[in-house]
C-alpha cells in the first residue's frame, strides 16, 4: 500500500513538472459564452467517456492560444485513422507539444489558408457533424509528450465558483452483491466491501448540469485508502485510465452512476469513513460516516 502510494505521488509530481511549460501561454475560452454540459472523465455510455469538455449552445469555435494547424478533418472525405465521433474538426499544436482539438464543427470556413492561429482567432461555427448535439463544441487538450488527455480546466480561464461538490447515495457492496447503506445506521458485518458514492459538481457555467468533480479522497479510521484525480486520462491497449491511479474508467462507475471509491476490509469495532470531494476552484465537500462493524 505504501509503495503504491509513493508511486502515485511520484507520477503526479512528474506530471506536474511536465505541465509547467504549458503555462507559458495565456489561454482563452474556445467559445464566446461558455456553457459546459460534459467534463473530462464523465461517463457518456457503457463504453465511452468524455476526454475533454463539451460546450453546448456554442456559436463559434475560437483558438484558445497561438498554435499551428496540425490537421483538419472533413467528413466529406474519408479519414480511416481518426475517430468519426469528432465529425468536422481542426487540430492545432503549439511549441510545447500541446494539441488542441475542436470537433463537431460545421463547415471549416474561417481558417482559409491560415496555418497559424492566435488566441481568439475564429476557426469555424459549431455544428452537428460529430456525435454531439447540434451547436455543441467538442474540445480536447492532449499532451503529446506524456501521451495523456489533460483536463482543460487546468489551462482555461478560472471560473469564479463558490459551490462545493455534492456527495450522496453512499453504499457498501458486499461480495455477494448485498447493499449496505452506512449513513442510515444499518448494521455492518465484518468483511470486504466496495465503496460507492455519487459525487457531482455544479459549475457556474454549466446551467445546473451535474458534472464530474476534480478530485475525491477517502479515509477509513484516519487511514487514506483512495485518491482519485480527474487531472488526466491515459489510454493503454485501448483502455482508458484515470489519472495516475491506473484505474480503468469502465470500472469507475456503477450502473447508477456512482463512483467506485475503493475496497474496504472491515473488522469488528468503530468505523469512521470520510469522503472528501474538491472542484477546480478548491471548493470542498466532506461527508463523515460513523458506524459500527460487528
Amino acid at each position: 500500500m505504501k509503495l503504491q502510494k509513493h508511486l502515485q505521488i511520484s507520477l503526479a509530481l512528474l506530471l506536474l513538472c511536465s505541465m509547467q511549460s504549458l503555462f507559458a501561454h495565456d489561454y482563452e475560452w474556445p467559445v464566446d459564452t461558455p456553457s459546459i454540459s460534459n467534463l473530462i472523465g464523465m461517463k457518456k455510455s457503457s463504453e465511452s467517456f468524455e476526454p475533454g469538455i463539451i460546450f453546448e449552445d456554442a456559436n463559434e469555435a475560437r483558438a484558445t492560444h497561438p498554435g499551428t494547424v496540425l490537421m483538419t478533418i472533413d467528413t466529406k472525405y474519408r479519414h480511416r485513422n481518426f475517430p468519426s465521433a469528432l465529425g468536422n474538426a481542426v487540430i492545432f499544436i503549439d511549441d510545447t507539444g500541446l494539441q488542441t482539438v475542436y470537433g463537431n464543427l460545421g463547415a471549416i470556413d474561417h481558417l482559409g489558408q491560415r496555418l497559424q492561429s492566435d488566441a481568439k482567432s475564429p476557426i469555424a461555427h459549431s455544428g452537428n457533424s460529430g456525435w454531439e448535439k447540434d451547436r455543441s463544441l467538442s474540445f480536447q487538450m492532449i499532451d503529446t509528450k506524456k501521451h495523456v488527455y489533460l483536463n482543460p480546466q487546468f489551462l482555461l480561464p478560472p471560473v469564479h465558483d463558490r459551490v462545493s461538490p455534492e456527495i450522496d447515495s453512499i453504499i457498501l457492496k458486499a461480495s455477494n452483491d448485498a447493499l449496505v447503506y452506512p449513513q442510515k445506521g444499518q448494521s455492518i458485518r465484518q468483511g470486504r466491501y466496495k465503496l460507492y458514492a455519487r459525487v457531482t459538481d455544479y459549475h457556474s457555467v454549466a446551467k445546473n448540469i451535474p458534472l464530474a468533480p476534480f478530485s475525491v479522497s477517502v479515509e477509513v479510521n484516519g487511514i487514506s485508502i483512495t485518491e482519485l484525480s480527474f487531472e488526466v486520462l491515459s489510454v493503454n491497449n485501448g483502455m482508458v485510465h484515470l489519472g495516475t491511479s491506473g484505474l480503468m474508467l469502465k470500472t469507475l462507475y456503477d450502473g447508477a452512476g456512482r463512483l467506485y471509491l475503493g475496497t474496504l476490509s472491515l473488522v469488528r469495532g468503530s468505523l469512521n469513513i470520510t469522503i472528501s470531494a474538491r472542484d477546480i476552484s478548491a471548493n470542498v465537500r466532506k461527508v463523515v460516516i460513523e458506524n459500527t462493524v460487528r
